[in-house]
């Protein structure tokens, strides 16, 4: 891992370059943590890649957690910025999907909401738009559980994914031993889950079937509400 040095570092009028402000050390951060995981710089780092010293970051945006706190905020900004209004199934389908294609490019947000929960304000803008959505689909006092059954199951997915990605996971190990039953006779279950983790494409697959079956146990239970047919 190789971050940018900070032999530029001095006045930035010096060379030609505008005065930094929130929005660039947000940048610069959202950056380092698409190339690096949001864990894996610190705040000298980040005012290494700003050619700049900590001082500045701490005055522009604040310490550390409230750098992390806007980088979470920009991320989850341009995942759900852009989400059409839909029948609410449609709509948690784009919304999930589209974390997803984000989060898995921003390593270790989806960890840090897991834990932080929705403590920036554009996961506080989806909460106020899907559970309005929910309660007009006739959820009514159930929306806010709805809700956060169908989004913790989704970021908890995402940040499982991440840690997948260490090759010092233990998850590396366990496939390894499931990996060695592929031909068995005599498990058949160990033989059809190891060829299920041979394909790359597993993830994607597993994702998508987890997403479609919590939203299939959801519309049974707005069909209950409604005393209909599932939605």
């Amino acid at each position: 891992m190789t971050f940018k040095g900070g032999s530029g570092r001095g006045p930035r009028s010096l060379r030609n370059q505008r005065p930094l402000d929130a929005e660039q050390v947000v940048a610069a951060a959202v950056r380092l943590t698409r190339l690096h995981g949001l864990g894996a710089w610190t705040l000298r780092q980040l005012a290494d890649e700003l050619e700049s010293w900590p001082a500045v970051v701490y005055h522009h945006v604040g310490d550390r957690e409230a750098v992390i706190a806007a980088v979470v905020d920009h991320v989850l900004h341009e995942a759900l910025d852009v989400v059409p209004e839909k029948e609410w199934r449609d709509w948690f389908e784009v919304v999930l999907h589209r974390l997803r294609e984000v989060l898995r490019q921003h390593t270790g947000v989806a960890q840090w909401l897991a834990v932080n929960g929705p403590a920036v304000p554009a996961m506080l803008r989806l909460i106020d738009r899907g559970v309005l959505l929910l309660t007009a689909a006739g959820f009514g006092d159930e929306s806010p559980f709805v809700y956060s059954t169908l989004v913790d199951a989704a970021v908890q997915q995402i940040a499982a994914e991440d840690g997948k990605d260490s090759p010092s996971h233990p998850c590396e190990e366990a496939e390894r031993m499931i990996a060695e039953y592929r031909d068995s006779v005599d498990h058949r279950g160990l033989a059809l889950m190891a060829v299920a983790c041979e394909d790359h494409r597993k993830y994607d697959d597993l994702y998508t079937y987890r997403v479609e079956r919590v939203l299939d146990g959801i519309a049974v239970r707005l069909a209950e509400l409604r005393g209909g047919s599932p939605a």
